[in-house]
């Protein structure tokens, strides 16, 4: 959400929620979902798969896609729909693949994949790569380290 925000400044953004609203875990989260509406970013909530059946086309004829569809709390298996229908459009899309932290899909710890995952052309990873990111390139990408702030132990 706050990436939607900063570049809807200067580009044309589509924000798809793939839940309710009701269903953002954390303040900060639900804080961003609501400075949005006070952008001129394009917002859609397809938290079924018809829903995001409307917004298919978007994804597939998106220039570049954020994708940040889950957090670091993915295990492997079998995603569920609407993510799985998502993480497949994503995939099939003509546009670059940006992967926020992690791909949608991998286990940050193991690298273990989801079935589906997201396939990124590049992964920025918040302050280090996860350790479950090496190898995985068929799925991250270039994988590029943002700092944020975060300081590391020094060795």
């Amino acid at each position: 959400f706050v990436a939607a925000r900063y570049l809807s400044a200067r580009f044309a953004v589509t924000v798809i929620l793939l839940a309710t609203p009701e269903r953002i875990r954390t303040d900060e989260a639900r804080e961003n979902w609501q400075a949005l509406r006070h952008t001129s970013a394009e917002i859609h909530v397809a938290d079924d798969t018809p829903a995001l059946a409307e917004v298919s086309g978007t994804i597939a004829e998106a220039d570049v896609i954020v994708a940040a569809i889950f957090g670091t709390g993915v295990k492997g298996g079998v995603v569920n729909e609407p993510y799985a229908a998502a993480i497949s459009l994503v995939n099939g899309s003509k546009g670059a693949k940006v992967a926020v932290d992690l791909p949608s899909g991998i286990d940050p710890a193991t690298g273990a994949t989801s079935t589906p995952s997201v396939r990124a052309d590049v992964t920025l990873a918040l302050h280090l790569p996860k350790v479950g990111l090496k190898g995985r390139e068929e799925f991250t990408g270039e994988v590029v380290a943002i700092p944020i702030g975060i300081r590391s132990e020094q060795r």
